[in-house]
Protein backbone atom coordinates (compact mmCIF):
# COMPACT_ATOMS: atom_id res chain seq x y z
CA UNK A 1 0.00 0.00 0.00
CA UNK A 2 1.77 3.05 -1.38
CA UNK A 3 0.76 6.82 0.60
CA UNK A 4 -2.14 8.74 -0.32
CA UNK A 5 -3.99 5.51 -1.30
CA UNK A 6 -7.46 6.46 -1.12
CA UNK A 7 -6.72 10.40 -1.80
CA UNK A 8 -9.44 12.49 -3.06
CA UNK A 9 -11.87 10.28 -1.02
CA UNK A 10 -13.51 12.99 0.67
CA UNK A 11 -16.64 11.19 1.06
CA UNK A 12 -14.98 8.00 2.79
CA UNK A 13 -17.00 7.71 6.10
CA UNK A 14 -16.07 3.87 6.74
CA UNK A 15 -13.36 1.45 6.79
CA UNK A 16 -13.94 -2.03 7.47
CA UNK A 17 -11.52 -4.99 7.05
CA UNK A 18 -12.58 -8.60 6.41
CA UNK A 19 -12.19 -10.77 10.15
CA UNK A 20 -8.81 -12.74 9.87
CA UNK A 21 -6.86 -10.43 7.73
CA UNK A 22 -3.01 -11.41 8.64
CA UNK A 23 -2.09 -7.80 8.16
CA UNK A 24 -4.73 -5.34 8.29
CA UNK A 25 -7.48 -4.58 10.26
CA UNK A 26 -9.85 -1.93 11.73
CA UNK A 27 -10.32 -2.68 15.26
CA UNK A 28 -13.07 -1.80 17.79
CA UNK A 29 -15.10 -0.03 14.44
CA UNK A 30 -12.18 2.31 14.25
CA UNK A 31 -13.24 3.75 11.12
CA UNK A 32 -9.01 3.00 10.20
CA UNK A 33 -7.28 1.18 8.40
CA UNK A 34 -4.16 -0.71 10.60
CA UNK A 35 -0.77 -2.03 9.44
CA UNK A 36 0.59 -4.76 11.69
CA UNK A 37 -1.91 -3.61 14.51
CA UNK A 38 0.33 -0.26 15.04
CA UNK A 39 0.30 1.86 11.97
CA UNK A 40 -2.98 3.63 10.84
CA UNK A 41 -2.38 3.86 7.22
CA UNK A 42 -5.95 5.10 5.99
CA UNK A 43 -8.40 7.27 8.43
CA UNK A 44 -11.42 8.54 7.04
CA UNK A 45 -13.92 11.54 8.65
CA UNK A 46 -15.56 8.97 11.15
CA UNK A 47 -11.95 7.56 12.40
CA UNK A 48 -10.86 7.33 16.15
CA UNK A 49 -6.97 5.87 16.62
CA UNK A 50 -7.32 3.45 19.42
CA UNK A 51 -5.38 2.79 22.04
CA UNK A 52 -1.80 1.02 21.32
CA UNK A 53 -1.42 2.79 17.92
CA UNK A 54 2.22 3.70 17.44
CA UNK A 55 2.42 5.97 14.17
CA UNK A 56 0.00 7.60 11.73
CA UNK A 57 1.40 7.17 8.07
CA UNK A 58 1.85 9.61 5.22
CA UNK A 59 -1.40 11.27 4.29
CA UNK A 60 -3.44 9.02 6.15
CA UNK A 61 -6.54 11.73 7.33
CA UNK A 62 -5.47 14.36 3.82
CA UNK A 63 -8.27 16.36 2.29
CA UNK A 64 -10.55 14.81 4.96
CA UNK A 65 -12.30 18.14 5.47
CA UNK A 66 -15.64 16.55 7.24
CA UNK A 67 -13.01 15.16 9.92
CA UNK A 68 -13.47 17.63 12.94
CA UNK A 69 -12.28 16.51 16.15
CA UNK A 70 -9.88 13.05 16.70
CA UNK A 71 -8.23 12.31 19.98
CA UNK A 72 -4.34 10.76 19.87
CA UNK A 73 -3.64 7.67 22.24
CA UNK A 74 -0.64 7.93 24.84
CA UNK A 75 0.95 5.34 22.78
CA UNK A 76 1.63 6.97 19.61
CA UNK A 77 5.27 8.34 18.79
CA UNK A 78 5.16 8.77 15.13
CA UNK A 79 2.54 11.38 12.92
CA UNK A 80 4.29 11.19 9.57
CA UNK A 81 4.47 14.39 6.89
CA UNK A 82 0.78 15.39 5.65
CA UNK A 83 -1.03 13.38 8.03
CA UNK A 84 -3.83 15.71 8.74
CA UNK A 85 -3.03 18.39 5.85
CA UNK A 86 -6.16 20.14 4.64
CA UNK A 87 -8.05 18.86 7.60
CA UNK A 88 -10.32 22.03 7.14
CA UNK A 89 -12.67 21.00 9.46
CA UNK A 90 -10.68 19.89 12.17
CA UNK A 91 -11.67 22.45 14.98
CA UNK A 92 -10.39 20.14 18.39
CA UNK A 93 -7.70 17.29 18.65
CA UNK A 94 -7.27 16.21 22.03
CA UNK A 95 -3.97 14.41 22.48
CA UNK A 96 -2.85 11.73 25.42
CA UNK A 97 0.69 11.78 24.64
CA UNK A 98 2.69 12.57 27.90
CA UNK A 99 6.29 13.16 25.73
CA UNK A 100 5.28 15.29 22.58
CA UNK A 101 7.36 14.24 19.64
CA UNK A 102 8.16 16.30 16.61
CA UNK A 103 5.57 15.81 13.68
CA UNK A 104 6.17 15.38 10.03
CA UNK A 105 6.04 18.26 7.01
CA UNK A 106 2.86 19.41 7.02
CA UNK A 107 1.34 16.84 9.15
CA UNK A 108 -1.15 19.47 10.83
CA UNK A 109 -1.05 21.99 7.67
CA UNK A 110 -3.99 24.12 6.65
CA UNK A 111 -5.91 22.92 9.68
CA UNK A 112 -8.95 25.11 10.36
CA UNK A 113 -8.02 28.34 11.89
CA UNK A 114 -10.21 27.78 15.04
CA UNK A 115 -8.76 24.61 15.90
CA UNK A 116 -7.74 23.95 19.50
CA UNK A 117 -5.12 21.36 21.20
CA UNK A 118 -5.73 20.00 24.12
CA UNK A 119 -2.72 18.37 25.59
CA UNK A 120 -2.24 16.39 29.14
CA UNK A 121 -2.04 18.65 32.62
CA UNK A 122 1.66 19.71 33.05
CA UNK A 123 2.93 19.16 29.22
CA UNK A 124 2.19 22.22 27.21
CA UNK A 125 5.40 23.81 27.17
CA UNK A 126 6.72 20.34 26.15
CA UNK A 127 3.96 20.10 23.33
CA UNK A 128 5.66 23.67 22.30
CA UNK A 129 9.05 23.09 22.47
CA UNK A 130 8.31 20.11 20.04
CA UNK A 131 6.76 22.53 17.71
CA UNK A 132 3.39 21.74 18.48
CA UNK A 133 2.60 26.00 18.58
CA UNK A 134 -0.21 28.11 18.25
CA UNK A 135 1.12 28.89 14.91
CA UNK A 136 0.09 25.54 13.70
CA UNK A 137 -3.36 25.44 16.46
CA UNK A 138 -4.25 28.74 15.92
CA UNK A 139 -7.27 27.99 18.29
CA UNK A 140 -4.46 27.87 21.15
CA UNK A 141 -3.21 25.19 23.12
CA UNK A 142 -5.01 24.38 26.55
CA UNK A 143 -3.86 21.41 28.84
CA UNK A 144 -6.33 19.20 30.44
CA UNK A 145 -7.68 19.87 33.87
CA UNK A 146 -5.97 17.46 36.68
CA UNK A 147 -9.57 15.68 36.89
CA UNK A 148 -10.42 15.23 33.11
CA UNK A 149 -13.98 13.44 33.72
CA UNK A 150 -15.31 17.37 33.96
CA UNK A 151 -18.70 16.04 33.33
CA UNK A 152 -18.58 13.60 35.54
CA UNK A 153 -20.09 11.00 33.76
CA UNK A 154 -17.60 8.11 34.79
CA UNK A 155 -15.31 8.24 31.42
CA UNK A 156 -12.69 10.77 30.12
CA UNK A 157 -13.95 11.51 26.63
CA UNK A 158 -14.16 14.21 24.20
CA UNK A 159 -17.00 15.79 25.53
CA UNK A 160 -15.08 16.29 28.52
CA UNK A 161 -12.23 18.02 27.07
CA UNK A 162 -15.09 20.39 24.71
CA UNK A 163 -16.59 21.45 28.14
CA UNK A 164 -13.13 22.43 29.03
CA UNK A 165 -12.67 24.34 25.87
CA UNK A 166 -15.61 26.16 25.61
CA UNK A 167 -14.83 27.37 29.39
CA UNK A 168 -11.65 28.84 28.23
CA UNK A 169 -13.04 30.11 24.99
CA UNK A 170 -15.88 31.88 27.29
CA UNK A 171 -18.43 29.68 25.25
Amino acid sequence: MSQYTFGGCTGLSSIVVEDGNPMLSSPKGCNALILNDTLLMVGCKNSSIPEGIKGIYNYAFYDMAELTSIELPATLTTISQRAFQNCTGLTSVVSHIREPFAFGTGAFGNISSSCVLTVPHGTRQAYIDKGWTEAVFKGGIVEMPLNCDVNQDGTVSIADVTTVVNGVLGR
